[in-house]
């Protein structure tokens, strides 16, 4: 009878110890992180979950590493989607919280606005200032850019749409320059299938003939889709 009140003792306070620590290990996951003010975290590429929490404790941004440890171990799933990227970071956001943030598609994001009438040349000098990209094309001819870009015979003058795009850290050059090429095919696409069905312009021609209307960029877009627009829908071409 005395080995069973023993017995029940310690399975009891075993019971509470387990609970306490359990508690404990959520209160720290559900607490509010150790930062003060807003901060630009990054993930590295490849970084293991480990690795970044020990970084996240080396920067103060949470106080220790074991609770997020322990969580890899119970719920692996939970820990196992971390994305490579520069993240904002809130005061108040819970350890849980920061593990679903530094998992989640909300990265920082840049903006890069290629203006209207903007020649290859000016749009390749914004493209080396701008900041977090990765320059793969800073070395490169206008012809080695474009046959990059997969159009090594094309002329790039009038090739690419003026807008503004917004990227993360790390994408390329190269990505970039792909969007508004692909915009202003898209852009031209969309004009070409409204044509006049006599038109004996090809689409290739239309930005040939902008860029001999319009060879340094100086015409803005609404004049150039205007143009195209009359290149397409008439027999004859049109000078602006």
């Amino acid at each position: 009878m005395r080995v069973l009140k023993v017995l029940i003792g310690i399975l009891l306070i075993a019971t509470i110890v387990v609970f306490g620590g359990f508690h404990y290990w959520q209160k720290q996951l559900d607490g509010p992180i150790a930062l003060e003010e807003q901060t630009v975290y990054e993930v590295p590429r490849g970084a293991a979950f480990t690795r970044v929490i020990d970084d996240l404790v080396k920067r103060g941004v949470i106080d220790a590493a074991w609770p997020y440890q322990l969580l890899a171990r119970v719920a692996p799933k939970a820990t196992q989607g971390l994305r490579a990227g520069e993240f904002e970071l809130d005061p108040g956001m819970s350890g849980r919280q920061l593990i679903a943030h530094l998992s989640s598609d909300q990265v920082v994001t840049y903006r890069l606005t290629i203006p209207e009438g903007w020649t290859f040349r000016q749009m390749r000098a914004l493209l080396d200032k701008a900041p977090k990209l990765d320059h793969r094309t800073a070395e490169m001819s206008d012809e080695e850019v474009m046959a990059a870009l997969g159009h090594e015979k094309t002329f790039p003058e009038g090739q690419f749409f003026p807008d503004t795009y917004r990227y993360h850290k790390g994408v390329t050059d190269l990505e970039i320059l792909r969007r508004a090429f692909d915009r202003m095919q898209r852009t031209l696409t969309t004009v070409w299938d409204e044509r006049d069905d006599d038109s004996s312009m090809e689409k290739v021609e239309v930005l040939e003939d902008r860029a001999a209307v319009d060879p340094i960029g100086e015409l803005n877009h609404a004049d150039m889709l205007k143009y195209i627009t009359r290149s397409l829908t008439h027999k004859e071409r049109f000078i602006i």
